[in-house]
């Protein structure tokens, strides 16, 4: 009788296998929310179907329409706040919580209940939308985006020279980086370390153009601002400027600063022209 019975629990477990495991176009998902305690099964399953969930809870969700990447996750009976807070990382969020009305005189003091989330790109809390479950007004809302402002830039040599704003430890500087979707992270001629006087750095080596070897001293920017966009704790590596002078630039815009970024870049009126 053993090898029956070990037979059969292979054959159900083949079935709760093909049951979770998520085909083409499919995936598994539950989520319920009992006693401000969250339990969920997700597998795969867009954000904002995760969201949809939460509003038959009676929870108000503000969202940037273009934010839904993929979730999984497998939780039981976590605080609901931390719950949540784990489905929406690394995404920026904010909680808003009430405290119910209509306590009668002499019940138990009520807890604050979870009201409102606001789910956002950092700068961009204008493109946030009151989420609609039935998916009705998210296309006519992101027609509605602001228009962001063109960045002027001095194209020479196919090389895109950007005005660039960085600030450290109170101290600020403009100066002029190449756009280089291929620098990994923001690159920087010791001179402008010498303006914001950057001191505190950690030695490094990197790579250049033919294998290289260049060495480096790294530390960590304040903020780093390109026309409408500004980042903050961006990494910096600063390195002594080797070759033939040139004025023109100061480093090079790396890929810690644009990544994320929608932009075309308009050569014949040296432009860089930033979408929502």
């Amino acid at each position: 009788m053993q090898p029956k019975t070990v037979r059969t629990c292979t054959f159900l477990t083949a079935l709760l296998f093909l049951w979770l495991a998520p085909g083409p176009g499919l995936y598994a998902f539950h989520l319920e929310i009992t006693n401000d305690r969250l339990s969920i099964h997700a597998v795969n399953v867009p954000l904002q179907d995760v969201l949809k969930r939460l509003t038959d809870y009676g929870i108000t969700i503000r969202i940037d329409p273009d934010i839904n990447p993929q979730i999984s996750a497998t939780f039981e009976n976590r605080a609901l706040e931390d719950g949540i807070k784990a489905l929406l990382k690394p995404q920026n969020h904010v909680f808003f919580w009430i405290r119910p009305q209509g306590r009668q005189a002499g019940a138990p003091v009520e807890t604050y209940r979870l009201n409102e989330i606001h789910v956002f790109r950092p700068g961009l809390k204008g493109r946030m939308i009151n989420f609609d479950p039935s998916g009705a007004n998210a296309t006519p809302e992101k027609s509605k985006a602001i228009a962001l402002p063109d960045t002027k830039v001095n194209i020479q040599d196919n090389r895109v020279l950007v005005p660039v704003t960085i600030g450290y430890q109170g101290e600020t500087v403009e100066t002029t980086l190449i756009f280089d979707t291929g620098a990994g992270s923001i690159v920087l001629h010791d001179t402008v370390a010498e303006q914001l006087n950057i001191q505190d750095t950690q030695t490094s080596t990197g790579v250049g153009v033919g294998g290289i070897e260049i060495q480096a001293r790294t530390t960590r920017l304040d903020f780093v601002q390109v026309g409408p966009h500004k980042k903050e704790n961006l990494r910096a590596d600063i390195v002594t400027y080797q070759g033939e002078p040139d004025a023109a630039y100061n480093g090079l815009l790396g890929m810690n600063f644009i990544r994320g970024l929608k932009y075309t870049i308009d050569f014949n009126n040296q432009v860089i022209q930033w979408s929502p």
